[in-house]
């Protein structure tokens, strides 16, 4: 089992954000998850180095505002999740 702890970060609350937000995050040794509404594109930037960065979900078709993640990964887990 995977013993490193897992941080969560809930944007779904939010009802705007700044255009193409930048969302820096630097996950050294562990989890971190990015809840999203749908509303919202994501684009992501990362630098990974035993470590992954990922995505589950997507946005709605009509998604008019955006965010850019910036992952920093080493030796742990980036997930980005679309909340339905």
């Amino acid at each position: 089992s995977n013993r490193w702890l897992t941080f969560t970060l809930e944007a779904t609350g939010g009802k705007t954000f700044k255009e193409n937000c930048l969302m820096h995050v630097d996950v050294n040794f562990g989890n971190v998850v990015i809840l999203l509404p749908r509303t919202v594109r994501m684009t992501k930037k990362s630098d990974t180095a035993f470590a992954s960065f990922s995505i589950k979900g997507e946005p709605l078709p009509d998604a008019t505002q955006s965010v850019i993640v910036d992952g920093d990964v080493n030796f742990g887990n980036l997930e980005v999740r679309y909340q339905y």
